[in-house]
């Protein structure tokens, strides 16, 4: 099962979820760069809140989870320093993206 599946799956729908995609699509990104004990769970206002400025919020790099292809880049005969730079290049775009969709 995908981390996309229950997604795909309550938007693939006649339904009027529209109102609910930011919410969603905010809460998927946020929850792959950022701790869960500062991830607030009970409402999209907090959620969309949070200070993405503060550093001691986010996952250490290699915890970072953007996706499967970075997997195999992880496994990659790439350097360490260009993973890293690669990760956190990564985690910086969807703290922008995060930022300036708010």
């Amino acid at each position: 099962m995908s981390l996309l599946d229950p997604f795909l799956t309550k938007y693939q729908t006649n339904d009027p979820f529209m109102a609910f995609l930011y919410g969603d699509l905010s809460s998927l990104l946020v929850k792959k760069i950022i701790k869960k004990e500062h991830i607030p769970t009970d409402n999209l206002k907090k959620l969309i809140s949070v200070d993405l400025l503060i550093k001691s919020i986010f996952l250490p790099l290699e915890k970072v989870d953007i996706g499967f292809e970075t997997k195999f880049f992880k496994k990659s005969a790439a350097n360490g320093k260009d993973k890293t730079l690669f990760i956190s290049d990564c985690q910086n775009f969807l703290k922008i993206f995060c930022l300036l969709n708010r």
